[in-house]
């Protein structure tokens, strides 16, 4: 597992060099249990190398947590500058390998929607989900609605400090285990 993130990884470093559309980034997202205070760190590595003047393109997506991990590459088609299409296919750890994914963005600069879906070999139950609507007030400073799979629904500020740096803090309930969830995330694009 970690040969293919290394390799993915410098795939994606490799483009950014030869191409201006290339973006690769990472987020340190960390869940708070607020009935038992217990925190779960989660780790994720993306990118996405879209050709200049093209509607397709390619992008990969890792996960990391404790017990579990995925990763998957996948095509994007985006018909136009505020509408995008992915579908991916990988594998995750914990028992079943392979584990597919699609989803869709749609963006004007001040309101963004973006809905991802997964699904895992070993039942019907290995799925997850993250939906959100995101208000950008400024350039600086955005909330939104979000509904994330084993984290909750419920509101999300997002504070940009620079073009690259993107921290979240969400208060959610979740609607499975019945209980309260924080979130914080920090964002970096590289």
């Amino acid at each position: 597992m970690k040969k293919i993130f290394f390799l993915l990884f410098a795939a994606f470093f490799l483009s950014a060099v030869i191409n201006a559309q290339t973006s690769i980034g990472f987020e340190s997202l960390n869940r708070i249990s607020l009935k038992t205070g217990y925190v779960t760190p989660i780790g994720t590595i993306y990118g996405r190398w879209m050709p200049e003047n093209s509607q397709f393109g390619v992008s990969v997506w890792s996960l990391t947590q404790p017990g579990w991990a995925e990763v998957y590459p996948g095509i994007i088609y985006a018909p136009t500058k505020w509408l995008e299409f992915n579908a991916s296919f990988g594998i995750e750890t914990g028992g079943k390998t392979w584990r597919s994914g699609a989803s869709v963005w749609m963006g004007n600069g001040k309101i963004s929607f973006f809905s991802c879906w997964e699904k895992g070999g070993g039942g019907n139950d290995n799925y997850w989900y993250l939906n959100r609507l995101n208000f950008n007030f400024s350039k600086k400073f955005g909330a939104g609605l979000k509904a994330m799979r084993y984290h909750g629904w419920g509101p999300e500020l997002l504070l940009s400090p620079n073009k690259r740096v993107t921290i979240t803090m969400a208060f959610l309930y979740d609607l499975e285990a019945k209980v309260f969830n924080g979130q914080y995330a920090l964002k970096v694009k590289f």
